[in-house]
């Protein structure tokens, strides 16, 4: 059986929470990782997120980008992400920075992990595969984790929002989710580049519109000049459509 990874990554401030997973088949991990190795060489970057560097010109990261979604047709990388609106959230601000505690953001942690798991079932049901979740480290409550693994096995739902968590999703998916950091992995810096340029749109839309809409979606890419080259690559429905499917937004 043919299998993937999901290599995840999460990013949030006062307005929103936003998981995104890049899903990779094992058998082109070294290669995939090879050639980003190659693209940050090019480009003469230590690693993948210095090209966030201020120091590096516009015109330099927009071809660094096209270096990067070349290496992501070839090797067929696709997105999933999920977007959500705070509503409940109480923020703690500390020297002048946001900080979330954790059992703040568990909730929409919980629910933001739910799509992202479905959407990978799916994506492996219709592949006839299995899969593992990869995250980059982020710092969760043991229960929480412990909630995780029994959702993944299908002994209880993460939340009540998503009827299909009742699946058993660990007869396709590892039931464990691993944790790594992102310094030893060129995917999950790619994975956090195309998060950025999700996040940077999206909150762009929103300031101009107040109210991001379906067709809003649709033209995220239209609001940042590096996710108009990642868009192609989040996975769309059976009408070709990215919203409630590659980008889910609460």
């Amino acid at each position: 059986m043919n299998m993937f990874y999901l290599f995840v990554d999460e990013s949030y401030d006062k307005n929103c929470f936003i998981l995104l997973g890049c899903i990779v088949n094992t058998i082109e991990l070294l290669n995939l990782e090879k050639a980003l190795e190659d693209v940050a060489k090019k480009y003469e970057i230590k690693n993948l997120r210095h090209l966030r560097s201020k120091n590096l010109s516009k015109n330099i990261k927009i071809d660094a980008t096209k270096s990067l979604t070349n290496v992501m047709e070839k090797y067929n990388v696709q997105i999933i992400s999920c977007i959500l609106s705070y509503r409940n959230i109480k923020f703690s601000i500390e020297d002048k920075h946001l900080r979330i505690k954790p059992f703040e953001l568990k909730k929409d942690y919980e629910e933001s992990l739910s799509f992202l798991i479905e959407r990978f079932y799916k994506f492996l049901i219709k592949n006839q595969s299995s899969g593992i979740v990869i995250f980059d480290q982020f710092t969760i409550e043991r229960d929480l984790k412990e909630s995780i693994k029994n959702f993944l096995e299908g002994k209880k739902v993460l939340v009540n929002c998503l009827p299909t968590t009742k699946r058993y999703y660990s007869k396709v998916i590892y039931p464990s989710i691993f944790f790594t950091d992102d310094e030893y992995s060129l995917v999950l810096q790619l994975t956090d580049l195309i998060l950025l340029s999700l996040h940077n749109g999206y909150e762009k839309c929103i300031n101009e519109k107040k109210q991001v809409t379906k067709n809003d979606i649709e033209e995220l890419w239209r609001y940042n000049e590096f996710l108009k080259e990642y868009f192609k690559f989040f996975q769309k429905d059976k009408n070709g459509k990215v919203s409630g499917w590659g980008i889910k937004v609460w």
